[in-house]
């Protein structure tokens, strides 16, 4: 059995006679829970994928236990054992802030948080009122673009000059090289008002 999404599904295995449910609320959250909710019992491998930004390990248990387990050279974390109903496989992924430079140009960078991508976010000022689907919606690109501010030291820990918002999942805080606050979203989260991914770095 594989397990590739990490999204909240119920696997009705009817061949096999088998209910398996996925709760987690990623990326909000770290941690997963993979419950057989019908089965009879029988030994079958797990194979869960051990995705490439998992850089802080994997923590991984069944039925409470902390288990070791195989990584495989297909990228994924075998377990392989004797199942039964009700036994549930625990997972947490524990997520990993890092700057990422551009190929062609080492002093213009891009921020993620494990697998997620965050923008800087500018606001919605001058916006048409009637929102980027109205009738001047349009128009939204002939607004003056706000100043991107330019970043500073980057070679320093990112926990040295970007800190997370207490209170508020996946966003973050930090300065530019002239003090201007900024304020870091999942990309996802951006829309409907002025961002960026890129930044210049001296």
């Amino acid at each position: 059995m594989y397990v590739n999404l990490f999204i909240p599904p119920v696997l009705n295995w009817k061949e096999k006679d088998l209910v398996l449910k996925q709760a987690t609320k990623f990326p909000d959250d770290e941690h997963l829970t993979l419950k057989f909710e019908k089965l009879r019992t029988q030994k079958f491998a797990v194979k869960i994928r051990c995705p490439v930004w998992a850089e802080n390990g994997v923590e991984l248990s069944v039925n409470g236990k902390n288990i070791d387990y195989r990584e495989t050279r297909d990228g994924y974390l075998t377990i392989d054992r004797k199942w039964k109903k009700d036994d549930q496989i625990a997972v947490r992924f524990p997520l990993k802030l890092h700057l990422e430079k551009t190929p062609d140009d080492p002093h213009r960078i891009a921020f993620l948080y494990g697998p997620i991508v965050l923008a800087g976010v500018f606001g919605a000022e001058n916006f048409p009122p009637e929102g980027p689907y109205g009738q001047e919606g349009s128009d939204g690109w002939k607004l003056p673009l706000p100043k991107i501010p330019t970043l500073s030291g980057i070679e320093r820990p990112l926990s040295d000059w970007i800190k997370p918002v207490a209170g508020k999942a996946l966003t973050f805080e930090t300065v530019g090289a002239n003090g201007e606050q900024i304020t870091l979203v999942p990309l996802f989260r951006s829309q409907h008002q002025r961002m960026t991914v890129y930044w210049d770095a001296e």
